[in-house]
């Protein structure tokens, strides 16, 4: 559910490429929103975008097809809008690494021998009976 600060974020951004003409999907004005200092989640807004359209009547509704994601969404746009003009946003651009490195392989025999060799792998205040993990 949106906060009424939210929804105002909300209707700036439609109202913004309404008065500019162009197309977009409700996830298209999720991200401009957070953009902007929106706190929820599109699944939280997506149906507010959906209601606040309702009062675009200039605007029309087409299911479009978005690689990568596996509902059609919806493409508000201009009446007289080709919306095979229309380019999604490339996702993958959304998504920044975690900086959390894996390694190629697991731990050797030898690794968890050298644990346990050390005593590294013991709880400190126990009675060095049980490992840690």
């Amino acid at each position: 559910m949106s906060t009424p600060a939210n929804e105002i974020i909300l209707r700036d951004v439609i109202m913004s490429k309404v008065n500019n003409g162009e197309a977009f999907t409700a996830f298209d004005i999720t991200m401009q929103a957070k953009k902007m200092g929106m706190s929820n989640r599109h699944r939280e807004v997506k149906e507010t975008i959906h209601d606040i359209m309702y009062e675009y009547p200039n605007y029309i509704t087409s299911l479009i097809d978005v690689p990568g994601v596996t509902t059609r969404p919806i493409l508000y746009s201009p009446i007289d809008y080709n919306v095979d003009d229309y380019i999604p946003m490339d996702r993958d651009e959304l998504f920044e690494p975690i900086g959390i490195n894996i390694p190629a392989t697991p731990p050797s025999q030898d690794d968890y021998d050298e644990i346990r060799d050390n005593g590294d792998w013991l709880d400190d205040e126990d009675d060095n009976s049980r490992p840690l993990w």
